[in-house]
């Protein structure tokens, strides 16, 4: 009887235990755990939190003593998450408020080997925004941000949290593209079937005077178009330099768009690669549109959509190289799904819808000098030298 009832308590604590260890097993782990550092700023401090443009630990919480403000310049603060799995859900929360209802508030996350994401909030109260992203086949990182895209008032971010919320599905690969149209730029002399020039004073203040001379723009059979700026009075002004288009020659609506260049940065240069739709002469500008996949000026890189009522989306950076080339791409997909890369990383998303990017576009590439945004460049030397290696359209 002794025997029977020990084999009974056993049998009994045995599958008590298995019980306990399945439901353990069924638990979710990473995603109980808050994968922020500093989440809600309570340390005083913003590290590990990076600052651009001034944000600030300040009062005025979510919850506990402290937040974080971003300045009345444009500005963020950001934190780079480590230690990610791959191929992996996680949601992204964080509690907003601004200073005035005209201000725009967003928490994003970008470099986790996905698209660049964000939402929005222009409410003077605390709101919460919650975004749900995948991290890439091979990313094991992700940088989430709190921005406020415009000057003056406030935007107060606090309580962050990142958990995992599980494995992805495999993705389905995405169509192929093919080229449509290109400039390989080896020839001798520019291709006039596919270029055309800006001639003269054209915009924004700018100290140059633009020419369709060989001095300024050409090509030299070495695999690149150069666009030479020249310190020399021309026509009353101080400075030459090139303005090229595809206006009238070719146009695009949706595609890839792709430029390999090394861009000049001293002080009063002003190089772009940008986009104006067609319809330019006819509804005039801003009411074309205009995106902007590369421009620079003043040591910082720019990633700018402009709508057709002039309201602008842009990402900034710093960026000083003048030595490399690098690529700057465009994800043209629909009127509602615009991207900007450079080396592949994502700088901007455009998710408007503004009827201006369901149109076609034509392509410029100019080198400004000085003006409304390229600064002083009388301490700089001269001549500068933008150099474009190709650009490529994909459909």
């Amino acid at each position: 009887m002794k025997s029977k009832q020990s084999l009974f308590v056993i049998t009994t604590l045995v599958i008590g235990f298995v019980l306990i260890a399945s439901l353990i097993a069924f638990m979710p782990g990473q995603a109980a755990t808050n994968l922020v550092v500093n989440p809600g700023f309570e340390t005083g401090s913003l590290s590990p939190w990076t600052s651009w443009n001034n944000s600030v630990v300040t009062g005025n919480a979510h919850s506990g003593t402290y937040s974080m403000r971003d300045g009345t310049a444009a500005g963020s603060g950001e934190q780079t998450i480590t230690g990610l799995l791959a191929n992996e859900n996680y949601l992204l929360t964080g509690w907003v408020k601004t200073s005035k209802s005209t201000v725009t508030a967003q928490v994003g996350v970008k470099n986790f080997g996905g698209t660049e994401t964000y939402k929005t909030s222009k409410s003077t109260s605390w709101t919460q925004l919650s975004i749900n992203f995948t991290t890439g086949p091979s990313s094991t990182s992700a940088t989430i941000y709190c921005y406020k895209p415009t000057t003056n008032n406030y935007v107060y971010c606090d309580d962050f949290s990142l958990t995992d919320v599980g494995s992805a599905p495999t993705p389905t690969p995405a169509p192929t593209k093919v080229l449509v149209w290109s400039d390989e730029f080896n020839d001798t002399v520019k291709d006039t079937s596919k270029w055309g020039y800006e001639i003269g004073y054209i915009r924004n203040n700018e100290a140059q005077y633009y020419t369709n001379l060989a001095t300024n723009s050409y090509e030299d059979g070495s695999g690149v178009l150069t666009i030479k700026a020249i310190r020399e009075s021309y026509q009353g002004y101080a400075y030459t330099s090139a303005s090229l288009n595809t206006k009238g020659k070719a146009s695009w609506t949706y595609g890839r768009f792709e430029m390999r260049a090394r861009i000049p940065t001293a002080l009063g240069t002003w190089p772009a690669w940008w986009w104006l739709g067609t319809n330019v002469d006819t509804v005039g500008w801003p009411a074309c549109g205009e995106i902007d996949m590369m421009e620079f000026y003043r040591s910082i890189s720019l990633y700018n959509v402009m709508d057709s009522g002039q309201h602008w989306f842009g990402y900034n950076e710093a960026f000083t190289d003048s030595t490399n080339y690098h690529v700057w791409r465009m994800e043209w997909a629909a009127a509602n799904n615009i991207k900007l890369y450079r080396d592949d990383v994502l700088k901007l998303t455009y998710t408007g819808g503004d009827a201006a990017f369901s149109r076609p576009a034509y392509l410029l590439i100019n080198l400004a000098i000085g003006g409304s945004q390229g600064g002083d460049p009388s301490g700089t030397t001269f001549p500068q030298y933008y150099y474009i290696d190709y650009i490529r359209i994909y459909q």
